[in-house]
């Protein structure tokens, strides 16, 4: 991309504009909600030329006809719109996509996605190719134009908008399609019966070979140990993730949290996931869990207000027995030709970095590796399983506390791969071309 190729693509619109370093967007008039400002904040150079400016992570650099720069008093209340090598989108109807139902848009969140089982991403995607590829999925959702993300629910924290406002952009592979926006999605429900299964726990897990006259408190599922009973506080103990399901047993809810250091079960059918317990919520004897899990009545599953919690044990010594988890370390400070800079949020709509890589056995070499062979500047882990890459990084983007970067790699519970909207980032400390040593041999790898 560069000024000129989005000139000439945008020769039929009175404006255009070009952002994260490779997209542009054409317009007849300006969105009323845009406003000028300070050039500074536009810094992104274009990906064909270094030596021009493609805007910035929600910031655009505009240009009118004419050559005349635009101001505010010719601001209208139509939108600037996003458009690719076609005229602008025009939202689906409901009955457009043969078995499914639209349900609109929702917000992602700050702990999980929205629709977090399965993802993809790629400059085909469409509405109908993210159906294909989440068939075996109830929800899918397409986000950010080029995203495409599956679930059997929507997290309970990701909610409907009043308006489809944040659900603007483009789908990459057909422009006459709406996939989703910055941090919001187009949720589609499958109208088809799809067969459901448990999700298999992460490794094998001890269960009674009889079933006792009373339920007890299952010793160990997976990789985590019980460490009691705790009681259930205002806001929840553990806030990452949640979810109700009248098949619950503690094994499902260990496999629907791993791999966050924590999960807890209350009231038979609930299942929560967190990073970290909260001093509030603390250890309790007064018999609070109580109840037989949902789905297993030889098991308990918590109570009211108190949650049989789980912690995950790197090296566990034995099922029986419980040894503290090992403190994750906040990263390593350097991998290959990259060095930490830490924790940094992203701001509430955007990408920090623009180029995605998803990997269930994410860990932060293996992001490393994939930059490395991108020659990217800098890469990021968020979501556990995320690793985002780019040469420029969204001026937005602010260091925070490495608490806020508290999902831990699914291949690698010893290192932090960020949260939701929060990465954990990496710069190169050699130049791009010389990155090659953080590259790791093709079983290493893992690609899959």
């Amino acid at each position: 991309m560069t000024v000129e190729a989005c000139a000439n693509f945008c020769s039929e619109y009175t404006y255009f504009g070009l952002q994260y370093s490779a997209e542009c967007y054409c317009g007849s008039k300006l969105s009323s909600s845009s406003t000028l400002g300070p050039d500074n904040q536009c810094s992104m150079t274009c990906k064909g030329s270094n030596s021009e400016y493609c805007g910035a992570g929600g910031r655009t650099q505009v240009y009118q006809k004419n050559g005349t720069a635009p101001s505010l008093s010719s601001v209208t209340s139509s939108s600037l719109t996003a458009t690719s090598f076609s005229s602008s989108p025009s939202s689906i109807p409901t009955d457009s996509l043969s078995g499914y139902l639209a349900l609109g848009c929702y917000n992602e969140t700050h702990d999980r996605r929205a629709l977090a089982s399965d993802s993809t991403s790629g400059e085909a995607n469409t509405l109908e190719s993210c159906a294909q590829y989440c068939s075996s999925y109830r929800y899918f959702g397409v986000e950010y134009s080029s995203e495409c993300y599956c679930d059997n629910n929507i997290c309970s924290l990701s909610i409907k908008q009043n308006t489809d406002d944040g659900c603007s952009m483009p789908c990459a592979g057909d422009s006459t399609e709406t996939c989703g926006g910055p941090d919001f999605l187009n949720i589609y429900y499958s109208n088809k019966t799809i067969p459901i299964t448990s999700p298999t726990p992460p490794s094998s897990s001890t269960s009674p070979t009889a079933t006792p006259t009373s339920p007890i408190v299952v010793p160990s599922a997976g990789p985590y140990t019980s460490i009691g009973c705790y009681n259930e506080i205002p806001g929840r103990a553990l806030t990452l993730n949640s979810a109700a399901n009248t098949s619950m047993t503690v094994e499902l809810c260990a496999a629907f949290c791993f791999p966050t250091a924590f999960f807890g079960v209350e009231y038979s059918t609930e299942c929560y996931c967190g990073t970290a317990i909260p001093p509030s919520s603390t250890p309790t004897t007064d018999g609070r869990c109580h109840m037989p899990c949902a789905n297993n009545s030889a098991e308990i599953c918590g109570g009211p207000n108190g949650l049989n919690m789980y912690q995950l044990q790197l090296n566990p010594s034995s099922p029986t027995s419980f040894t503290p988890t090992p403190t994750p370390t906040t990263a390593p400070p350097t991998v290959g030709a990259y060095s930490s800079l830490g924790c940094y949020a992203e701001k509430p709509a955007g990408r920090a970095l623009p180029t995605p890589y998803y990997n269930d056995s994410m860990t932060i070499e293996l992001c490393a590796a994939q930059a490395g062979a991108g020659h990217w500047t800098y890469f990021g882990l968020e979501y556990g399983r995320e690793c985002w890459m780019g040469n420029a990084l969204d001026p937005a983007a602010q260091p925070v506390a490495q608490a806020f970067c508290g999902m831990l790699c699914p291949g690698n519970a010893l290192e932090w791969c960020g949260a939701g909207n929060d990465l954990q980032l990496y710069s190169s400390k050699l130049s791009p071309a010389d990155t090659s040593s953080v590259l790791p041999t093709a079983s290493d790898a893992g690609r899959g």
